[in-house]
């Protein structure tokens, strides 16, 4: 096994749950499931990420579908083989009441970086900076998953594959996508703009 998914399951989607579990079957792929903390998804992305011992660490939500993991073993010999490649991400879409609104590019440019779920970062990289994410504002929730993947620009470089692995699909009542305070919010806009400017 080479990569932890972690998975943070909300109150009341006991099938999607399972149903993700089955799509993430693969031989390179250890499953974690953390424990989901009401009003503050920092803290247990921060639980999640500190469960396993994969070298590399991934993660999903229960409300999303995963498309592909075929590009898993080839991401992971990218990593292996370039120690100046920080993270690997695939392409996705997201749908909203069955319409696809947005589907990721993929040519890689400042303007269109879209790493997001499934991206798979080096364990040595993301528990530091999860942590210091939670330490500055322990109640974020919206932006802590994309503050987290663009972050890793701070470590090396991002690879992009041309597959589109997962199809994101914002559960009805979930508590992933809240208000957040408009400090937090300052300082994710910051971390991220700050991240970006490593890339460029």
């Amino acid at each position: 096994m080479k990569v932890d998914i972690h998975i943070i399951p909300e109150p009341g989607n006991e099938q999607g749950l399972q149903d993700q579990l089955r799509r993430l079957e693969h031989p390179s792929v250890t499953v974690q499931v953390g424990q989901y903390v009401s009003g503050s998804i920092v803290d247990a992305r921060c639980k999640a990420y500190a469960l396993g011992t994969c070298p590399y660490v991934s993660w999903v939500d229960d409300d999303d579908a995963v498309l592909d993991l075929g590009w898993i073993d080839e991401a992971v010999r990218v990593l292996d083989r370039d120690p100046t490649v920080a993270a690997v991400y695939p392409r996705w879409k997201s749908t909203v009441k069955g319409v696809t609104t947005h589907t990721s590019r993929a040519e890689r440019t400042p303007m269109h970086l879209e790493p997001h779920h499934l991206t798979i970062m080096r364990r040595t990289n993301v528990l530091p900076m999860i942590e210091s994410i939670r330490a500055a504002h322990p109640s974020m929730c919206r932006w802590q998953d994309l503050m987290l993947t663009l972050g890793q620009l701070r470590h090396g470089k991002l690879v992009p594959f041309n597959v589109i692995a997962y199809e994101w699909k914002l559960r009805e009542g979930s508590g992933r996508y809240v208000p957040i305070e408009p400090e937090a919010e300052a300082f994710a806009h910051a971390h991220m703009r700050d991240s970006l400017l490593r890339y460029r």
